[in-house]
């Protein structure tokens, strides 16, 4: 893998890159508690989706799809403004990087998530809210659409999320949250 400027974020080729030999066994943090068949379908639909995921959050309209073709069906998520994409995209794919766990190449990836204002704080919890809403992981949750991914899949990437931006997580509290590889 080439080297990485330091002020060059990471990419989600180089994510889909360290996704293609899969998640490693050891992981940090809320990541840990999961499998990593888990962790890896979860990063595997993230890496897939994220250029309509990244849209759908950052959707200003209430009445259709980001594409504008389609009604929108799900009004009440609550998307970020468009104005916020920069942050929104660093956020998912922390969320991704994580999800691979501590395999060679990931560190080199480490966003570096500083909620030192009520903004940055805001998009993480914003982000945290509609993935969380977003998932299905059952039929039941959503009759008439297919599951987004398995169970244990969603409850991996929740966990994560929850990690980077639920109202009472770590984005709350101090301004510096670089993530720490141990």
């Amino acid at each position: 893998m080439e080297a990485r400027n330091a002020s060059e974020p990471p990419t989600w080729d180089r994510l889909a890159d360290l996704l293609s030999s899969g998640a490693n066994m050891d992981a940090v943090g809320a990541a840990k508690a999961h499998t990593v068949s888990a962790r890896t379908e979860a990063a595997t639909k993230l890496i897939g989706n994220h250029k309509r995921v990244l849209m759908d959050l950052t959707n200003p309209s209430m009445s259709l799809t980001y594409d504008g073709l389609r009604k929108l069906t799900q009004t009440t998520l609550q998307r970020l403004p468009p104005v916020m994409v920069h942050q929104v995209d660093c956020c998912l794919r922390e969320v991704c990087r994580r999800l691979l766990g501590c395999k060679q190449g990931v560190s080199d990836l480490n966003e570096v998530l500083v909620a030192s204002t009520p903004v940055e704080a805001m998009v993480w919890m914003g982000v945290w809210r509609y993935l969380h809403d977003r998932i299905q992981s059952s039929p039941e949750q959503k009759p008439g659409r297919t599951p987004d991914m398995s169970e244990e899949a969603a409850a991996a990437m929740k966990a994560v999320l929850a990690e980077l931006g639920a109202p009472g997580s770590n984005t709350e509290v101090g301004p510096d949250l670089r993530w720490k590889w141990k």
